[in-house]
């Protein structure tokens, strides 16, 4: 809640003040929260995940029911009788996209009362010794009666995952998309992702019999652990193209110099060294402009 000034009411709301944020003494990455609620019960206390990333952050988002699950309705009833029900392969390339520098953020339509049960899921998964990567957890602020009418009766999942996604982009500069790639098991995913701008050639899709397709691409089949030998075409390591980027616009920009200073004196010769020869050859003024400059990809 939120009091303006002495006597005053407080106000209901549910995004945390500049202020009430740098309290906190938050850490980059993951920071336990737990919120406390006092009643003549006693005191209710809920746990919680809140994550600190950079600006320049870029996400993989993850649909739950159906994609890292092998079904939508026993990928929720199984895990209850001890049977993970995952699909084959997803631990491995999930964790190898967070260790090529990416975040992943899981997505769902589940109520809201699920969410303990859908994080405990989802830190229990795992496949040959290896786990699904920690990350933020959304799901529908709605109830599970509101939450099954719009999923099961409506069809209209995808309306809370544009919600909360374009949320979530909102938190990034205007200029940075932070959405590298997204997956999901429906056409709804297709459209929720495509609203908030993940990229075409990376909104992957799999069916009921475990092949991922490529949206952008029909026809084109893989599976997860297909998709992992291809990780890092898929998706680079941010670290290795940040610095390659680094370079090349300092290579840029060193050839741009150069060709000030060889416009400005005219026309001048350029030796180079060929084992025991030297050849010379006339440069020509060049007119520095931005398309001089080579375009470095970002990632």
């Amino acid at each position: 809640r939120r009091v303006h000034g002495a006597g005053a009411a407080a106000e209901e709301c549910l995004v945390p003040t500049p202020e009430q944020l740098a309290s906190l003494g938050l850490q980059p990455g993951c920071n336990a929260v737990t919120f406390s609620v006092r009643g003549w019960r006693g005191v209710v206390e809920q746990r919680a995940c809140l994550y600190v990333w950079p600006s320049t952050a870029k996400i993989v988002i993850s649909d739950i029911d159906g994609t890292i699950t092998r079904s939508d309705v026993l990928g929720q009833v199984l895990p209850i009788l001890g049977g993970q029900w995952a699909q084959s392969g997803v631990t491995e390339l999930f964790q190898s996209i967070v260790d090529n520098g990416y975040k992943i953020v899981y997505v769902s339509s589940r109520a809201i009362g699920q969410a303990n049960t859908t994080r405990s899921y989802l830190q229990w998964v795992r496949e040959e010794g290896v786990s699904l990567p920690p990350g933020p957890v959304l799901m529908s602020p709605d109830r599970l009666l509101a939450s099954f009418h719009r999923e099961v009766i409506r069809r209209r999942p995808e309306e809370f995952k544009i919600a909360c996604l374009t949320s979530l982009r909102h938190l990034f500069p205007v200029a940075h998309n932070p959405f590298h790639a997204g997956f999901g098991n429906r056409v709804t995913d297709a459209i929720a992702y495509r609203a908030v701008a993940v990229p075409q050639g990376r909104v992957f899709i799999i069916n009921p019999a475990g092949e991922i397709e490529v949206a952008a691409v029909p026809g084109l089949r893989a599976t997860y652990r297909s998709l992992n030998e291809l990780r890092d075409e898929v998706f680079p390591n941010i670290a290795t193209h940040a610095a390659a980027a680094a370079a090349a616009a300092a290579a840029a920009a060193a050839w741009c110099r150069w060709c000030k200073n060889a416009a400005s004196k005219g026309e001048g010769t350029i030796a180079c060294s060929n084992g025991k020869n030297t050849v010379g050859a006339q440069a020509r003024s060049i007119k520095a402009t931005p398309t001089n400059a080579r375009e470095v990809p970002m990632y």
